[in-house]
């Protein structure tokens, strides 16, 4: 909360703040923070959960008001359906890992 709390303090509210979790929080701690961090007007926060936790994705979506960045870890369209089904709403599947630009556009 401090280094946020610092960077949003140095650059201000008219550039754009993000954080990525790398997958490290459950649903309890990803709540807790997320709404901590609503004050600091975060673009988004990528990753607090397990790439497969659907179901907190979509409690997590329901209860802050950031959003949630998903999609690093998933490589098939079924699993861009779940996420967007769970209320995410930022994509950022790795093009590569993804089976390239074309899979990700469908």
């Amino acid at each position: 909360m401090e280094l946020v709390k610092a960077i949003r303090d140095a650059v201000g509210y008219n550039i754009e703040l993000a954080g990525d979790a790398w997958m490290s929080w459950n649903y309890n701690f990803s709540l807790k923070m997320l709404k901590k961090l609503e004050k600091y007007e975060m673009s988004w926060v990528e990753e607090p959960l397990l790439p497969d936790d659907f179901e907190s994705m979509k409690l997590l979506s329901e209860k802050t008001d950031i959003p949630i960045a998903e999609g690093e870890h998933h490589y098939y369209l079924y699993d861009v359906k779940h996420l967007l089904d769970s209320g995410i709403r930022i994509i950022q599947c790795d093009s590569v890992w993804a089976g390239g630009i074309t899979s990700m556009k469908k």
